[in-house]
């Protein structure tokens, strides 16, 4: 029977749990940006345009940032 040491490297390890828990956060963080911005967009209360534009502009920019990072995520599974 191999011992654990020879058959896992504990640094590799390490990386991916560190790497998936940050790229993880980025995306809930990301992803929370483009909810706030859609739901301050079409929230009825507010009528500044200015706003209503910003926020709407936050969103899409905040989703498109999420669907990159969802693709670069799949690119970098692939390519391993």
């Amino acid at each position: 029977m191999l011992p654990i040491a020879e058959v896992l490297d504990v640094g590799d390890l390490v990386s991916v749990i560190w790497t998936s828990i940050v790229a993880g956060l980025a995306v809930c963080v990301v992803f929370s940006l483009a909810i706030v911005g859609f739901a301050r967009a079409t929230d009825s209360r507010e009528r500044r345009g200015v706003a209503i534009a910003g926020y709407f502009a936050m969103a899409i920019l905040a989703f498109g940032a999420v669907m990159a990072l969802v693709v670069f995520g799949v690119i970098v599974m692939t390519s391993k």
